[in-house]
């Protein structure tokens, strides 16, 4: 054996009652609004994803050498007992006012914006905590390539495009840093499977992407509901943390379905979709510090598989023109564990 060190080190942390090593997880999730009848606002996201296995140290982890011994250095996110895991992943998203068949530039309405983002994040989690670090970049803009996915979904399906896409935000590279921490405050279990627990999450963000703070609590309840913390992460935010569980679900017995619904609030600094560009003048909307949020979601795993579907709704932090104060917009995801 070349590493019997780092084999008692992993041995030493994890959970005596964890018999199997708990792979990685690759996954897809998109969201879009005209689910509930909408194109407008955050009008869709596509997301593209993977959390690695869990590692003894983050230098154990998919990242460079270099990187690794960075991240052995970070806070609150090497404590002793933790199981250490980073994740990945490529985002899209994009925004349109509500009248997007205007050529002309909507004044009193949100910019045209794209962004194509990457996010790299580390965590650690035990049975009852969790606490990630998360670096996003990538560019805001006509690079993005927003435009161009949504006219070829428009063309797929039949959907008027957007007409004034000439209008949206100037290229600027985005660089944003996240912190998030979850924590299972109660569950209710029996047969050594869970039936239901609550989740409350909590952090804030800072670049010009967007910064903010977030807090908001999940409550899951089903059959044999994961012993994860995966709650909806805050806008922005990376959908794996939380997403690995601490036994290995492939083995762990039969299918599980469970039901989510939760609620959270941000406080918002800025976001460059409602404040604009950065570092040239570009248009904006004023608006309100705080947003809410509810969702109501469903969850399966049958084997490796495992998906979920959820309807989002959000408060408008602007005032639209048509006067609406919630926006909706549906998700769907498929994952597989490897």
């Amino acid at each position: 054996m070349r590493h019997p060190s780092r084999l008692a080190l992993a041995l030493a942390l994890a959970s005596p009652c964890i018999a199997d090593d708990v792979g990685g997880t690759a996954y897809l999730a998109y969201d879009n609004d005209f689910i509930v009848g909408s194109d407008d606002g955050y009008s869709g996201g596509i997301h593209l994803g993977y959390a690695s296995p869990y590692a003894a140290s983050y230098s154990d982890a998919p990242v460079p050498e270099a990187v690794g011994r960075a991240l052995g250095r970070l806070p609150l996110v090497n404590q002793p007992g933790r199981r250490r895991f980073v994740a990945y992943k490529l985002s899209q998203l994009t925004y349109t006012p509500e009248d997007s068949a205007n050529e002309e530039l909507v004044l009193d309405d949100i910019p045209y914006s794209g962004l194509l983002v990457f996010s790299t994040t580390a965590a650690a989690q035990d049975a009852s905590h969790l606490d990630a670090f998360t670096l996003t970049v990538g560019v805001v803009g006509p690079a993005s390539l927003a435009q161009e996915v949504q006219d070829g979904l428009h063309r797929a399906t039949g959907s008027d495009l957007a007409q004034g896409w000439d209008n949206q935000l100037a290229n600027e590279p985005i660089v944003n840093a996240q912190y998030d921490h979850r924590w299972r405050v109660w569950d209710l279990a029996s047969g050594g499977r869970t039936h239901a627990d609550a989740i409350v999450s909590g952090g804030a963000a800072a670049g010009n992407m967007q910064t903010m703070a977030n807090v908001g609590i999940g409550l899951r309840f089903g059959f044999d509901v994961p012993d994860d913390t995966f709650v909806p992460p805050p806008f922005y935010g990376q959908e794996s943390v939380g997403m690995l569980s601490l036994r290995d679900e492939r083995v762990a017995g039969s299918p599980s379905a469970y039901f989510a619904i939760g609620v959270d609030a941000s406080l918002i600094a800025n976001q460059i979709w409602l404040d604009g560009n950065t570092f040239r003048d570009s248009h904006s909307v004023d608006h309100e510090q705080w947003v809410a949020r509810g969702y109501l979601g469903l969850h399966a795993r049958v084997g490796r598989a495992v998906m979920s579907v959820a309807l989002v709704q959000a408060s408008v932090p602007w005032d639209r023109p048509d006067g609406e104060r919630w926006e909706r917009y549906g998700r769907a995801s498929l994952g597989w564990d490897m």
